[in-house]
């Protein structure tokens, strides 16, 4: 198996300094991937996919400097990836502490998303499955094949039964591991 994936961006920022202790930064990327996928079975190529998604994102950020050591920034990133349907929002939140010159201790909460594909061998393109589930912290997933036609998926995230939450709960608070088997079967 061969798998090639090439990224190109495109990207533009500005940053408008209102004092030296806030300042504001909004930007634009548009990201091209060039995806080639090769399976080979005694020297015959038996799969050739190529996918050329494209991701398009706007941002706005806000740096505070509340007190002499602490910075805060706050800021959301909203894409469009053409093979997802709906909107991709991520908003953060972060904060940096410098007690000395050389030391500077940060944490920051944010909303990820974690997607699952597949390669459709008929129709040679990549297909978006579903969202991976979430309480909306960082999920981590893990996938293994089983067999000719399913795969288990091990997705380490917060409770799901619960509403979304951002990343430094996901981090304190107890998280899981979920197992869900996933099967393709062929339709005549």
């Amino acid at each position: 198996i061969d798998n090639l994936v090439e990224d190109i961006d495109l990207n533009q920022s500005i940053k408008y300094v209102y004092t030296d202790k806030i300042s504001i930064e909004g930007g634009w990327q548009i990201k091209n991937l060039y995806l080639d996928y090769r399976e080979m079975f005694v020297g015959d190529t038996m799969t050739y996919i190529t996918s050329k998604p494209k991701i398009i994102s706007s941002f706005i950020a806000t740096t505070i400097q509340p007190l002499p050591l602490w910075h805060m920034n706050a800021g959301i990133r909203i894409s469009k990836y053409n093979k997802y349907d709906h909107y991709i929002i991520n908003p953060k939140l972060a904060i940096k502490y410098n007690p000395i010159p050389d030391l500077a201790l940060k944490a920051s909460v944010g909303r990820y998303a974690q997607f699952l594909y597949t390669i459709n061998k008929e129709s040679m393109d990549i297909e978006y499955l579903f969202d991976l589930p979430g309480a909306g912290d960082t999920a981590f997933p893990a996938i293994r094949r089983l067999d000719a036609h399913s795969f288990l998926i091990a997705n380490y995230t917060s409770d799901i039964n619960n509403k979304n939450r951002w990343w430094f709960w996901g981090q304190i608070k107890p998280t899981y591991i979920y197992m869900t088997r996933l099967t393709f079967e062929t339709i005549n």
